[in-house]
């Protein structure tokens, strides 16, 4: 299973808004993302950023309207077909790990199995009187 995740923003602000602390009006122009997939518990990721430069002629989101699923629309359609690619790293990343011997412990180095005795019907917590309770307590 691929996902795609947004890890940070990069964002410049006018003068204005950095003296009045209202970064609303902050321009995306850096994307920090990241792909992964996970197989049975074999887990691999790709990262990386996209660039991005503020075009007026287009609908304008303010900062702290934006979403995930709109940021990662504009990583994606800025990528186009390289993003298959990243994807099919991950899944290459994944089968080589599968691929990958595993140390094993030696044979002749298992541990012994652990017998558990099994009390007889006769004993009980007083030494054998029948009287099983703690006394006093």
């Amino acid at each position: 299973m691929i996902t795609w995740a947004i890890k940070s923003l990069f964002a410049t602000l006018s003068h204005s808004e950095i003296d009045a602390l209202r970064p609303n009006g902050a321009i995306v122009v850096r994307v920090e993302w990241q792909v992964s997939g996970v197989d049975r518990n074999i887990a691999a990721a790709v990262s990386g950023f996209q660039e991005f430069t503020y075009d007026p002629a287009t609908e304008f989101t303010p900062y702290y309207d934006l979403t995930e699923a709109q940021v990662l629309s504009w990583v994606h359609a800025a990528m186009g077909d390289q993003r298959t690619a990243y994807e099919d790293m991950v899944l290459q990343q994944i089968e080589q790990k599968k691929a990958e011997p595993i140390i094993l412990p030696l044979p002749w180095h298992q541990p012994a199995p652990i017998m558990v005795e099994q009390p007889s019907g006769n004993d009980t917590l007083d030494g054998g009187n029948g009287n099983d309770s703690l006394g006093g307590l």
